[in-house]
């Protein structure tokens, strides 16, 4: 089962904010969508850096002012690990277990951004390839 089939039933919609977006309006995104992740592009829809709820954690627990004054930027992993439609779900799996990441930007042979899945997505996709039941789409985006 290839990434581009999970994205087929998961659906490829994205939140997505540019570099200079404050943190505490994407910590709003992140907490109004219900999701863990937001990607950072840039006005092409190239992806720069994933912001997720963890980074935004740490920021307010080392820092005394918290996420005040800081941008998605600030906060992002730059450069994040992505992956193409073709590859294949332990691929995609392999990949998140050797990073520190927890979801893949999933981008065409261009780079343009396509969808995004995060770890659960995946195993339950290759849960549902050996047998499984899958569970239904969430109602958020990643």
């Amino acid at each position: 089962m290839s990434i581009a089939t999970v994205l087929h039933h998961k659906g490829n919609a994205v939140i997505a904010v540019r570099p200079d977006t404050p943190a505490r309006d994407a910590a709003q995104l992140l907490a109004g969508h219900g999701i863990g992740v937001l990607l950072v592009t840039d006005g092409a829809g190239r992806v720069l850096g994933l912001l997720s709820e963890a980074d935004i954690v740490r920021a307010v627990a080392v820092r005394p002012r918290g996420v005040a004054g800081l941008d998605a930027a600030a906060l992002m992993v730059r450069d994040p690990l992505t992956i193409g439609p073709e590859a294949s779900i332990p691929a995609a799996i392999d990949l998140i277990a050797e990073s520190d990441q927890r979801h893949l930007p999933v981008v065409d042979g261009a780079g343009a951004l396509i969808g995004v899945l995060g770890l659960r997505d995946l195993v339950q996709h290759r849960h549902a390839a050996n047998g499984g039941r899958l569970a239904a789409p969430r109602a958020s985006m990643h």
